[in-house]
């Protein structure tokens, strides 16, 4: 099984990866945030993300889950870097073909995660709506914090 959970900062992507790791058995990939912001970095995002959907589409990689994936790259490019990373587009193609999850946590109140970021988190949180609607990953789900045990009993009845 594999999932992706995104969604801006402060909304409680990594304690919902914790409850599917536990939950599912699933191991935790935690992308490595210092290179979102860098306009040199983007071929090393791009790349990593390519590297593991090889992996997963040659089925050497499996249960795990995403914490932050390809949406964050896209995202983070469009509204920092002022690029559109039109790699995640085909990315998230062939992830599409895959037998995965996406999951979209996002804020039940987006001023107290802007407060908690120390920054606005408005453009981001578009942004990740936007891609999240215009995802062709057909199994995909958004929870806030207060619904994460709904979304893991709907991923109980999908497997």
């Amino acid at each position: 099984m594999i999932i992706i959970v995104d969604g801006i900062d402060k909304v409680g992507k990594t304690t919902l990866c914790k409850l599917l790791s536990k939950e599912f058995g699933l191991n935790i990939s935690k992308d490595d945030t210092r290179y979102f912001g860098s306009h040199s970095n983007i071929d090393i995002n791009t790349e990593k993300d390519n590297t593991f959907v090889n992996l997963i589409e040659q089925g050497c990689l499996d249960n795990v889950v995403f914490d932050r994936f390809h949406m964050t790259e896209y995202v983070y490019s469009k509204v920092e870097r002022g690029k559109e990373n039109k790699y995640m587009l085909d990315i998230d193609e062939r992830l599409s073909k895959q037998d995965v999850i996406m999951i979209l946590v996002f804020p039940v109140d987006i001023n107290w995660s802007s407060r908690m970021h120390g920054s606005d988190l408005s453009p981001y949180q578009k942004e990740f709506e936007m891609f999240y609607k215009n995802s062709k990953i057909k199994k995909k789900y958004r929870c806030t914090h207060v619904t994460y045990d709904v979304v893991l009993n709907q991923i109980k009845r999908e497997i």
